[in-house]
């Protein structure tokens, strides 16, 4: 009896193990929303300087920088953004407005002095489902000449780059670009 139950038993644990293999992430790949790509870098902080390999990837710019940010302090960042717009690089920055604080007014400043547009966040406007008075526009993201997403958590901080735990992906495809710009596009029509 004991040897029918351990073989019984072995023949269910096998059945498991392969009925568990079979389960596997089915990607759509006719459906034309389906964006898949090798490519992609992540990089995590602190102290990692990803302020320099983003600022890298903005002196790549060519025609278009669409950058939709949280909290900005990094003067590195900043600095890249204007030298972009004096190349003839067309750059908007959307940023949250409960987010723009007295320390993030001279980076601002500094911005609009050098002709970059920046438009705020009105969440009063979004919709009759959004509670104004506590909707925040959080994305974090830059898009490059409808060809490069940078994206993540990472905030353009100081505290961001030294201290802070956080992680961005570098993605080098022009359908998630696009995919990106068509949003920003939504922000920044209806801040």
């Amino acid at each position: 009896m004991k040897k029918n139950f351990r073989f019984l038993f072995s023949i269910l644990i096998i059945l498991l193990s392969i009925s568990c293999n079979e389960t596997e992430i089915k990607e759509p790949n006719n459906d034309p929303e389906w964006i898949k790509t090798d490519s992609i870098t992540v990089l995590f902080s602190p102290k990692n300087k990803i302020d320099d390999v983003i600022s890298s990837y903005i002196d790549l710019a060519q025609k278009t920088i669409n950058v939709a940010i949280y909290d900005f302090t990094n003067s590195r960042i900043s600095n890249s953004l204007i030298i972009a717009k004096k190349r003839g690089v067309n750059v908007r920055v959307y940023i949250e407005n409960k987010g723009m604080q007295e320390y993030e007014a001279a980076i601002y400043d500094e911005l609009e002095a050098n002709g970059i547009d920046i438009q705020g966040t009105n969440a009063s406007s979004w919709s009759e489902d959004v509670d104004s008075y506590r909707a925040i526009m959080h994305n974090k993201f830059i898009t490059i000449d409808g060809k490069y997403t940078i994206t993540g958590s990472y905030n353009f901080t100081d505290n961001a780059e030294e201290n802070n735990r956080e992680n961005v992906l570098i993605i080098p495809n022009e359908k998630i670009a696009k995919t990106y710009e068509s949003q920003f596009e939504i922000y920044w029509e209806n801040p």
